[in-house]
């Protein structure tokens, strides 16, 4: 009866395009940070090698590291500042100058108590926190893929709204195939809902990345994907 309810809930998403499900699929708690603090010492010996994380975000970025297993041995540093936005990732500049191989890489996640935009990454639970450093994580697999001149180049035809929207959308998709679309999709959705977050700011997010509808579409909960 259970399972019943439930695909009924996503198909009347697409029909009916009714709220209550919606808000059901938020609070259905796809990643749940008991299950992942169990193993923190486990992620650790597998996932920690090469990354510098702040100790108060270290659970949700090895349990976003366990979804990128191509990055098990890439150099990241995770760590706090004043990013123009919640969080941001880039090649550190220092590095440019190694082989692409050797390439390291930065996530610059906002001090607490300093946003501009109403919301504090501390305001997202586990799972959608999980979710966006899984985004900047897809942003480092692109980054991996090209040289020191296509990063260049990508960061110059980022300025441009619609090339910026290409790589947003993009990576939320790389994101949604690494298994975090339902993480996405619960930061997201929080976001758009959270009343002390700026509109400027939901209008950026639903300008540039997948909107709540978008995402559940690329997860594949479509009439055909649940009637199989």
């Amino acid at each position: 009866m259970k399972k019943r309810n439930t695909i009924l809930c996503y198909i009347s998403i697409f029909f009916l395009s009714g709220t209550t499900c919606l808000a059901q699929f938020r609070n259905s708690g796809f990643l749940v940070r008991d299950s992942f603090s169990r193993r923190q010492s486990e992620l650790i010996t597998e996932f920690g090698n090469n990354k510098k994380i702040e100790n108060s975000i270290e659970l949700e970025c090895l349990t976003a590291l366990s979804f990128f297993p191509e990055l098990k041995n890439t150099t990241i540093t995770f760590k706090f500042g004043k990013p123009i936005s919640t969080m941001v990732s880039r090649p550190d500049i220092r590095s440019l100058v190694k082989r692409q191989s050797e390439r390291e890489y930065v996530i610059i996640i906002r001090l607490p108590n300093t946003s501009k935009t109403g919301l504090e990454w501390t305001m997202l639970n586990f799972s959608a926190l999980v979710g966006w450093i899984g985004h900047e994580l897809s942003h480092i697999c692109k980054y991996r893929e090209k040289t020191n001149t296509g990063i260049l180049v990508m960061g110059i035809s980022y300025i441009f709204p619609a090339n910026r929207m290409k790589i947003e959308k993009e990576t939320d998709i790389n994101t949604i195939r690494h298994g975090l679309g339902q993480a996405l999709y619960d930061g997201t959705y929080f976001t758009l809902q959270q009343p002390k977050v700026s509109i400027r700011y939901k209008r950026k997010l639903q300008k540039y990345y997948l909107e709540p509808e978008e995402i559940l579409r690329e997860i594949g909960y479509t009439e055909t994907t649940v009637t199989r």
